[in-house]
């Protein structure tokens, strides 16, 4: 029946034809005789006309279709070969129309030049019919020919016909090379991905992008819902080897940079349906261990600063997104339990877990862990590249995300451990940058300290602290391997007027003037000092030409033991320890 079928085209016209004929010929005459073809002298000349024009007209026809299928390979990367039947109903009537021509040729030889029968008359008017039926046809046929050969319409109906079963290549058992290499020719997803290879390479790089659009969400769907493990990571494999082969073949294309974001803008989508349909990142673990890295390695390869910024910032959202909008309670994430003991000396872990707070707790680990580690594999290669734009740019993000997260009340265990989390990796990287002299002075950096720690401090944040003392811990690394300046400690003077005096010069003097105000400020205070004391007594004890940065550090704790003095502080002890602190600095000459 298969067999039967694959000759549709032409088997279905002829059937129709001829049986419209035999009804024509043993049935009464349909229509009257009005153009009195019986007293018609010419009828085999009649034949003659008809034959010719449509050999004519489907001569034209063939060829013009056959040039725009070459164009249309040319331009979608679907095989000619395959594709001259794609569309049924130019098939359809080419097939009409040879069958037409085969008709006309047997009634002229059939049917006498006169003395005509009726059913005689009924052959040449089907005929004629027949005949003005192609006619009127041709430009709606050949319009609708032309309108369905556009690569980005076959590619939308192959992505249509992607679902759960037909996503699976199966060609196992088969031997035959051909009959192997054809399941992957007629496979929708390769057909897609060829059609999408074909657009980039002749720049119609929006087509592109909507198509990759539309295969993200068709593929991030069947991921979503997928309950088998091992089909849900076959799925996951084919929407990462789709990116892949376009991303290659992209790198070598000039003026790539549109497909290379669609790409990331595709991916953010994906993980913003987990939104809208209330799912957790466990479906994307898969595809974040496997392409993340590949395609970073090859962004970096290639030098492509501006998309490596743009990955930046999409990992950048899609973490403020979850976190904001997909994230349970903070006590129902059995991973966060830990930081909240803590911190929380009472609290108790729970022994009635639920099969949802484990779900939510791997979702939780994926964006706060691993999805978050992205932003390390970056700045590692960054600084293995000597970009300090990039370590910067990746900073600045942090800092913002750190913010975003602090301002839309997320949970405060959450927002503290990210915050936390956050300082330490901007410390660490920051120390490694200047290690490997991709930072040479202080003003390289920039966005080392949150811009909204005051506000923490003042409104006694969790991790106002914490990301205090991750500061504080760089400054005291820096000290140790000759990398800090007047950029961290202050000290710049213009006229005599001092115009800096360091981050950690502000927040101290913050601190000061609101020491009155609630303990985490005293206690951010009395870091500030010890930073300050522990970088006085380094440089005392490896004397060299710093000098002018240890009486920096003079400076600091003057002006902090001035505020204090001024707003006349309780606490006498913290004004002790200063006077003594400032009385021990040496002279130049005893330094």
């Amino acid at each position: 029946m298969n067999n039967i079928l694959n000759f549709k085209f032409i088997i279905y016209p002829i059937f129709i034809i001829f049986i419209g004929g035999f009804v024509y010929y043993n049935a009464p005459p349909f229509i009257p005789d009005y153009l009195s073809i019986e007293n018609y002298t010419k009828i085999y000349e009649l034949f003659n006309l008809i034959i010719s024009s449509l050999v004519s007209f489907i001569g034209i026809y063939i060829t013009v279709s056959l040039v725009a299928y070459e164009f249309f390979k040319q331009k979608s990367g679907v095989d000619f070969q395959k594709s001259f039947l794609i569309n049924p109903l130019s098939a359809y009537y080419i097939s009409f129309s040879v069958s037409t021509i085969i008709v006309a040729i047997i009634s002229s030889i059939i049917i006498p030049t006169q003395n005509l029968s009726s059913h005689e008359i009924s052959i040449v008017y089907f005929n004629a019919i027949l005949f003005i039926t192609i006619i009127l046809f041709l430009i709606p046929v050949a319009f609708n020919l032309f309108s369905s050969l556009k690569p980005e319409k076959i590619a939308s109906e192959e992505i249509h016909k992607i679902d759960s079963k037909s996503i699976f290549i199966n060609n196992n058992g088969i031997k035959d090379i051909d009959k192997s290499a054809e399941i992957y020719e007629n496979d929708h997803l390769i057909k897609v991905t060829n059609i999408t290879i074909a657009l980039i390479s002749v720049s119609e790089s929006v087509k592109a992008q909507l198509i990759i659009r539309k295969v993200t969400i068709k593929l991030s769907s069947l991921i979503i819902d997928e309950e088998n493990l091992k089909s849900k990571q076959y799925i996951t494999e084919r929407l990462i080897s789709f990116y892949i082969k376009i991303i290659d073949f992209s790198l070598l294309q000039p003026n790539n940079a549109g497909i290379l974001r669609g790409i990331l803008n595709s991916i953010e989508s994906m993980y913003f349906d987990l939104i809208e349909k209330k799912e957790t990142s466990y479906h994307y673990q898969e595809f974040r261990e496997k392409f993340f890295e590949r395609y970073i390695n090859r962004l970096f390869n290639y030098n492509k600063e501006e998309e490596i910024i743009e990955c930046i910032e999409t990992v950048k959202r899609i973490i403020e997104n979850q976190v904001i909008s997909n994230m349970p309670d903070d006590k129902d994430i059995i991973t966060l339990n830990g930081f909240i003991k803590s911190v929380e000396a009472d609290f108790k872990f729970s022994t009635d877990y639920s099969e949802k707070n484990g779900t939510d707790s791997i979702h939780w680990r994926e964006i706060a862990f691993k999805i978050f580690n992205i932003f390390s594999i970056i700045l590692s290669k960054s600084i293995t590249s000597k970009n300090s734009n990039l370590i910067n740019t990746c900073f600045k993000n942090l800092e913002d995300l750190s913010f975003q997260i602090y301002t839309k009340k997320t949970g405060k265990y959450k927002s503290a451990f990210l915050q936390i989390k956050i300082a330490s990796t901007i410390s660490d990287y920051t120390y490694l940058a200047f290690e490997k002299n991709v930072f040479e002075e202080g003003s390289d950096a920039t966005n080392i300290l949150s811009f909204h720690l005051e506000i923490l401090i003042k409104n006694e944040a969790l991790a106002s602290r914490n990301v205090l003392q991750k500061y504080c811990y760089l400054l005291i690394n820096l000290q140790k391997i000759n990398k800090l300046d007047r950029r961290f400690l202050g000290g710049i003077n213009i006229n005599n007027i001092m115009i800096s005096e360091g981050d950690l010069g502000y927040i101290a003097r913050r601190c000061a003037h609101n020491y009155n105000e609630n303990t985490t400020t005293q206690n951010c205070l009395n870091d500030c000092i010890e930073t300050y004391i522990i970088l006085k007594e380094y440089y005392e004890s490896h004397t060299n030409d710093n000098f002018d940065l240890y009486m920096i550090l003079k400076d600091r704790l003057s002006a902090i033991l001035e505020i204090l003095t001024k707003i006349k502080i309780e606490d006498k002890n913290i004004i002790k320890r200063l006077k003594t602190q400032i009385r021990s600095f040496k002279t130049k000459k005893d330094y």
